[in-house]
């Protein structure tokens, strides 16, 4: 969900200052109560609240964002995959592998080739 997708209110508001937190500190391990200092919220109400606005879970936004983010800076660049690891904010190879696969099926390398064949 893009913050152009949700609606106008002073909670909606602050579920498009917690996603642009998200997605301008995308390199940093951000927690829920981060974002709901961020918010102005307690982390209850901020977790509920960012779930039922964008369908997810917090934790599991921010590992879609990072995992896009890095799908495209595979399809993009010429980047080394630990450098594309800083960038997402993962904190080891291994993990970010293991998530990596199991949100796209695929490894980073062979996404890589992928993108490279399908954009010839």
């Amino acid at each position: 969900m893009s913050i152009n997708e949700i609606g106008n209110s002073s909670d909606n508001d602050r579920i498009k200052t917690a996603i642009s937190y998200i997605n301008n500190n995308i390199k940093k391990r951000i927690k829920g109560y981060e974002l709901a200092k961020e918010c102005g919220l307690s982390e209850w109400y901020f977790l509920h609240l960012f779930k039922r606005t964008t369908g997810l879970p917090v934790s599991v936004y921010i590992k879609k964002v990072k995992l896009e983010r890095a799908k495209t800076l595979l399809a993009s660049t010429n980047l080394k995959i630990s450098s594309i690891i800083e960038e997402t904010g993962y904190m080891n190879e291994n993990n970010f592998f293991i998530a990596f696969k199991k949100y796209t099926g695929v490894t980073p390398n062979n996404y890589r080739i992928n993108a490279a064949k399908n954009s010839i």
